[in-house]
């Protein structure tokens, strides 16, 4: 199939929100009746994580938010949200991949602990691969005001060059503001 089509007045209505929920509640009762406790979990979920996604997003725009998020969907909007700014990009290496089921090697990190901050705004995040996450919960990376990466000499590595975190020191982080151009 090349395209599909929807009638024009179909389309009309489906702009408007409680018609597009009604179609939805439809096909669900319809064609997926016996998936429908799970579809109703999952969609619970989304707008639990969507909606503290918002609140992270006023937050971070000075709207502070009256009441802090439950743990599960303050941890998925916090995700959300920096993986978004940083275009699932590596801040350290610039890694970024991403499978085809829209899985990727970079994680959502905390500058400042959440543990010790309780701050999970999307300003105290940072994208980062793998490695430079545990690196960063390590202690063997930090970064200075300057946006710059600081790594400790109080480990060994060997490898390739390229790979190894020492060849980061002192050099600045992909900003989400950077992402666009580079």
């Amino acid at each position: 199939m090349a395209y599909a089509s929807l009638d024009p007045e179909l389309f009309m209505l489906l702009q408007r929100p409680e018609a597009r929920e009604s179609v939805r509640q439809l096909i669900i009762g319809t064609h997926l009746s016996h998936y429908e406790p799970l579809i109703k979990e999952a969609t619970g979920e989304n707008h639990l994580i969507n909606e503290a996604a918002q609140k992270l997003h006023r937050r971070a725009l000075g709207g502070e938010s009256e009441e802090a998020p439950a743990s599960t969907a303050r941890s998925a909007a916090f995700r959300q949200e920096v993986m978004r700014l940083y275009d699932y990009t590596c801040a350290a290496c610039r890694l970024r991949i991403i499978t085809p089921e829209g899985r990727s090697a970079v994680d959502a990190a905390h500058i400042i602990p959440y543990s010790e901050s309780r701050d999970d705004g999307i300003g105290n995040g940072l994208a980062l691969c793998k490695l430079h996450h545990w690196a960063l919960d390590a202690g063997l990376v930090a970064l200075d005001d300057r946006y710059r990466l600081l790594v400790s000499n109080a480990f060994e590595e060997r490898g390739h060059a390229a790979l190894l975190l020492r060849s980061l020191d002192a050099k600045p982080i992909l900003r989400p503001r950077q992402i666009k151009s580079s």
